[in-house]
């Protein structure tokens, strides 16, 4: 028989080390500290509802109770996930005391058993007896890494570091956080790329320059934020910060997209559904001379879904963002020429959100562009300015000079002589003089026979 083995750990110099690690939990004791720690927290529905639907086949009821053994598998796997993404989630919100008291808590080292309110600074012995206990549980190695990266990031742009960070370090943080992006969730992925394009950043701001242009390695993590986000402000964000210098606008519709199909708050959907809409815009290239049916229809498409966004953004629209959205859907109709949408849309404007005026002006213009209702839209015109309480008479006066001057021709053409003669005292009422267009021409006339 071989004696036994003794094995001693030495430091550089060949030195006992003096410290002792702690042994690594095992998974149902750190599943168990889980448990009784989200339980404690005001999300513990949620977190005992995400048990019971995914440890439904290993649940065993009693009389008064429904019992889950610690050994299951399928519990530790919940309890452990759920653990690590509440700390990935608090490290990428840049919370990293919440990250690491979390960890410290699951991992039940001694001086962590209890957490008070207060937590207690985290040391570099602590951390590295931290590694080891969680060895058995990769799930929590993987927040804690996160936590790790975002360490980093915070320390370089708090200052705490005393040197300012060079290109050469945020690109290997950014390796070091691409090296597990595959164990993250989109958001999350999305959520690490905004912090780096932060470092970025910074380094932009130490050359004195703004100009996102110089700044690849920025462009590239925002691209990524845009691949992956849902998140309608960071998506705002990123659109900001790029500016025109970024073409490809089918990115940033696809988050805008996504964004729409998890919100369901009145205010997000109307600025997604706006945000929306300015995208097909900007995208929207009329083409000068022969144009393709192929291109024509891509373009029209183009302005076709631009209307359906304002027209979507309009459900949730406060009252006083209402006119600028219809106002918008009516210029892209003209620019389609959908006369009778038009038309609906110009006098849902003039009947329900203008008044006086304004409201005798945007009914001239549709009876200027409309030629098969002109004569109802010109009726409507003079009898609002007859009428409005808000116009003064000096004013009533011009509208109605412009009014009478069209709805004459029309109504002798139809040889109405009682709307005519209807006008006529109507104008009357008003001193408005019966102007007959002078012809430019008679001067040059005149002038030519004197020659």
């Amino acid at each position: 028989m071989p004696e036994e083995i003794k094995v001693q750990l030495v430091d550089a110099y060949g030195k006992p080390l003096k410290h002792q690690f702690a042994p690594a939990a095992d998974r149902a004791q750190i599943a168990t500290k889980v448990y009784y720690y989200f339980s404690t927290q005001p999300e513990v529905q949620d977190f005992l509802t995400e048990i019971l639907i995914k440890t439904v086949d290993t649940q065993i009821s009693d009389a008064e109770n429904l019992q889950i053994s610690i050994d299951s598998q399928k519990f530790q796997k919940v309890c452990l996930d759920y653990a690590a993404e509440s700390v990935i989630n608090a490290a990428l919100d840049e919370d990293l005391s919440k990250a690491y008291s979390m960890l410290l808590h699951f991992s039940d080292l001694p001086l962590y058993q209890n957490l008070n309110e207060e937590e207690p600074e985290v040391t570099d012995k602590e951390l590295a007896e931290l590694n080891v206990r969680l060895t058995n549980t990769p799930e929590l190695v993987l927040a804690k890494d996160v936590c790790d990266i975002q360490s980093e990031i915070a320390g370089f742009l708090n200052g705490d570091c005393q040197k300012s960070i060079t290109s050469f370090q945020a690109n290997r943080i950014q390796e070091k956080f691409e090296d597990i992006t595959p164990f993250l969730n989109f958001e999350q992925r999305a959520a690490g790329y905004y912090n780096i394009s932060i470092i970025h950043r910074a380094l932009l701001l130490e050359k004195n320059s703004e100009d996102i242009n110089r700044n690849n390695a920025e462009k590239d993590c925002l691209k990524k934020v845009l691949e992956y986000t849902s998140d309608y402000k960071r998506i705002n964000y990123c659109v900001n910060r790029l500016d025109d210098s970024f073409t490809d606008k089918g990115v940033i519709r696809a988050a805008y997209r996504r964004a729409l199909k998890v919100t369901n708050m009145p205010n997000d959907l109307y600025k997604i559904n706006v945000a929306l809409a300015q995208c097909y815009l900007d995208d929207y290239r009329p083409r000068v001379g022969f144009k393709t049916s192929q291109q024509n229809t891509l373009e029209t498409d183009k302005l076709e879904k631009a209307v359906y966004h304002y027209q979507e953004a309009l459900r949730f629209a406060k009252k006083p963002e209402r006119l600028g959205l219809l106002k918008n859907i009516a210029k892209l109709q003209l620019k389609q020429n959908k006369l009778q949408n038009w038309t609906e849309t110009e006098t849902l404007i003039a009947m329900k959100y203008l008044q006086a005026e304004e409201r005798c002006h945007a009914l001239m213009e549709v009876a200027s562009r409309n030629k098969d209702l002109q004569r109802e839209y010109l009726e409507q015109a003079l009898n609002e300015t007859i009428h409005s309480k808000k116009i003064n008479k000096a004013r009533k006066k011009i509208l109605l000079q412009k009014i009478s001057h069209h709805l004459r021709l029309i109504y002798t053409q139809n040889n109405d002589k009682e709307n005519t003669q209807k006008l006529e005292n109507i104008l009357k009422t008003y001193a408005v003089e019966n102007v007959t267009p002078i012809n430019p021409l008679l001067k040059y006339k005149k002038s030519s026979r004197q020659k």
